[in-house]
């Protein structure tokens, strides 16, 4: 499980996926469903799927992982709040947002209960309800946990973390989903300045922040900045992910829609036709397949 682990960390999905579900099967012979290492497996899977992009078959795994670690752990325990904050995770991958909500929120009712020695854990479930929360326009509330989780992991981990990181990209996100464009962008780029100091950072880890930045500058009228960025995180991410990964797609969406508003239709439509092609298969009526179609019917209007 810990070689799972590590080639997960490495970007290395499909093989992180074929040893993960080594490790569940040896589990299951020695120990049974019903222990603890056995669901810590199928929930290292589980990550792994979704990572892949197989939403529905994480989801289906998790929900069974949190059930087991409640059943045997009880409600306040740190391995089910883990459980519940790995399902909520799941949940939101999948845009079932109402249901990332309620998970994360019962992870962190659990965080909130223990002992200080478990923030820098709690600071992922606050971190990711944020985004959630930030997605259905709650930006207050989002912003508040976030910046709660930054300072616990600056406090436990550091300032030069990779989870702080998180946090980082995190305010950025809701900055720029409220409209707060400038601070958006220092967000963006404080995240993209840690990650280059981080030996081994996976190519698709960094392509989170640039992305996200270059979408805001292409968006502000600022193309020739855009341009690298979105061209790097596309390269990342079609050397970590599967080419019909809804990742891989949606930095095609960025970058044909940065050629359209350059006025390079020809170059433009390709990216965003298999673009939109890929998100409609895997992500149907998501956030970035919504995204996607609407700068799709942008070009056509040219």
């Amino acid at each position: 499980m810990n070689l799972s682990g590590n080639l997960y960390a490495q970007g290395k999905y499909q093989e992180a996926l074929a040893t993960g579900r080594e490790a569940v099967e040896m589990s299951r012979t020695l120990y049974g469903l019903d222990n603890t290492v056995t669901l810590t497996a199928m929930s290292s899977v589980g990550w792994t799927l979704s990572a892949l992009g197989d939403h529905s078959e994480a989801v289906r795994l998790q929900r069974d992982v949190a059930a087991g670690m409640h059943r045997m752990l009880g409600d306040a325990h740190p391995r089910t709040a883990e459980a519940w904050y790995s399902l909520g995770v799941m949940y939101s991958a999948a845009g079932q947002l109402d249901d990332a909500e309620q998970s994360l929120r019962s992870a962190e009712s659990i965080w909130r209960g223990l002992p200080g020695k478990e923030e820098h854990r709690a600071a992922w479930t606050y971190g990711d309800l944020a985004g959630v929360l930030a997605q259905k326009g709650k930006y207050a509330e989002a912003e508040a946990l976030q910046r709660e989780a930054l300072e616990l992991r600056k406090r436990r981990l550091g300032e030069n973390n990779p989870e702080v990181g998180r946090s980082l990209y995190g305010l950025g996100d809701v900055f720029y989903r409220s409209g707060r464009f400038a601070d958006a962008e220092k967000y963006f780029r404080m995240n993209m300045e840690l990650l280059n100091k981080v030996p081994g950072t996976p190519p698709n880890v960094l392509a989170a922040p640039e992305t996200a930045l270059g979408r805001l500058l292409t968006e502000r009228g600022r193309l020739d900045e855009a341009e690298p960025l979105l061209r790097h995180a596309l390269e990342g991410l079609r050397h970590d992910l599967p080419a019909d990964h809804e990742r891989v797609a949606f930095g095609e969406v960025l970058l044909g829609d940065w050629l359209a508003r350059g006025g390079r239709v020809d170059e433009a439509a390709p990216l965003l036709q298999e673009g939109v092609k890929k998100l409609r298969a895997k992500k149907s009526g998501s956030e970035e397949t919504q995204y996607a179609e609407s700068r799709l019917a942008a070009l056509r209007t040219r």
